[in-house]
């Protein structure tokens, strides 16, 4: 969730005034928020996933029992 709110926040970044910087290659001093970009939707992705896949699971467990 960190990154989350962190990402949320106006102006937390430079790149949100210069649209530019998002072109550069992430080994470039002052590119570190591409790969905090990177790290934090992986996680956002895991967020919304691993519950999704929790309730499918459970929902099939639910079928056998009642068939």
């Amino acid at each position: 969730m960190f990154g989350v709110v962190t990402a949320g926040v106006p102006g937390a970044f430079l790149v949100e005034s210069i649209p530019l910087l998002k072109y550069l290659p992430s080994w470039v001093p002052g590119a570190g928020f591409k790969k905090k970009a990177k790290q934090w939707r992986k996680e956002a992705i895991k967020m919304m996933e691993v519950p999704f896949a929790a309730l499918q699971r459970d929902m099939v467990r639910s079928q056998r029992v009642h068939s």
